[in-house]
């Protein structure tokens, strides 16, 4: 399969640091949402960078596309449980802007590359 490293890929670069970003962003909520919530945006968000590199590693182009279908929908999920926490009041709306931009950015390029590889 000619694939580049997934570390090179600008879906996995943005998707990794936004999952950074979320990671801290998300321990600033009230406590009670470290455990709900904080937990489920903070293990979606790390989701995306996981199944891009463990599709990376399949051995047919729909295996890794098969993946790449899991981090898509780990990136909508992310939206989900941003959604959730501007609407219980965690965040500026700034920041929520920035994250849900992020996330819809990153489901848009996956989308691309996977039909790219479609192709």
């Amino acid at each position: 399969m000619d694939i580049r490293d997934y570390r090179e890929l600008d879906v996995y670069k943005r998707a990794y640091k936004l999952a950074l970003e979320i990671h801290k962003f998300s321990l600033t909520w009230p406590k009670f949402e470290l455990y709900e919530n904080g937990s489920q945006i903070r293990r979606a968000s790390k989701s995306i960078c996981n199944n891009i590199g463990e599709g990376h590693t399949k051995k047919s182009v729909n295996e890794f596309k098969l993946y790449l279908t899991y981090a898509l929908a780990s990136a909508e999920e992310v939206t989900i449980c941003l959604d959730f926490a501007y609407d219980c009041g965690y965040g500026t709306k700034e920041q929520y802007e920035y994250f849900f931009d992020g996330y819809k950015t990153i489901c848009k390029q996956l989308t691309k590359y996977i039909q790219s590889l479609n192709r």
